[in-house]
């Protein structure tokens, strides 16, 4: 079975992690979220005022790079105001970089795709992001394309909002499961085709 990581920290965009989570798992994805900051609680607030308690302690993986990689497939950055203390975060920029040189997915929402610039992932990728969130991406080499919803590009998936985050989700389970299993999932959640071209 699959088994992704999702990274929660003070201020994440609860509709990016929320719906993400939820989406993957209905689609038998295992998503565990992590929380970056030090609390036992495990309790993390959103952006907007929305706490939830997360699944495990980035704390509690010894030597965290290389435990991740040995356990999920892939790793998810949502967006929100945490963001701009996860790029300050040498540790969260260089675990999305190891998951890269290991083949395995990274995925970035909103002002999060940041990150992976930061990492230097996105040479000669075609990206999404939240529209004047671009730090480090003019000399990261990546073709952005603000008006995708989303986008996969080798082992790279970016969205770019948080109103954009079934396709998001929905690219998530294409890169792993396939086409076909985007399509199921688009007709479980019975998304109307007006939403625009989803497939």
């Amino acid at each position: 079975m699959v088994k992704l990581a999702i990274l929660l920290s003070e201020g994440f965009e609860e509709i990016e992690a929320v719906t993400t989570i939820d989406i993957l798992r209905r689609a038998s994805i295992q998503i565990d979220s992590i929380l970056v900051d030090n609390k036992q609680d495990r309790q993390v607030k959103g952006s907007h005022d929305i706490t939830l308690v997360a699944d495990k302690l980035l704390q509690d993986f010894s030597s965290a790079g290389n435990q991740l990689l040995d356990i999920y497939d892939g790793i998810i950055y949502p967006g929100g105001p945490a963001v701009k203390n996860l790029l300050k975060n040498d540790e969260i920029v260089a675990l999305a970089k190891q998951f890269n040189e290991k083949g395995k997915m990274v995925a970035a929402i909103c002002a999060a795709p940041q990150i992976l610039a930061k990492a230097g992932l996105l040479k000669n990728k075609r990206i999404t992001h939240y529209p004047g969130c671009n730090q480090y991406m003019e000399e990261s080499g990546a073709f952005v394309e603000l008006e995708q919803a989303a986008i996969i590009d080798g082992d790279i998936v970016t969205g770019s909002s948080a109103g954009n985050c079934v396709l998001f989700a929905l690219s998530i389970i294409e890169y792993f499961k396939g086409i076909e299993s985007k399509a199921d999932m688009i007709k479980q959640l019975v998304i109307s085709p007006s939403t625009g071209t989803i497939i």
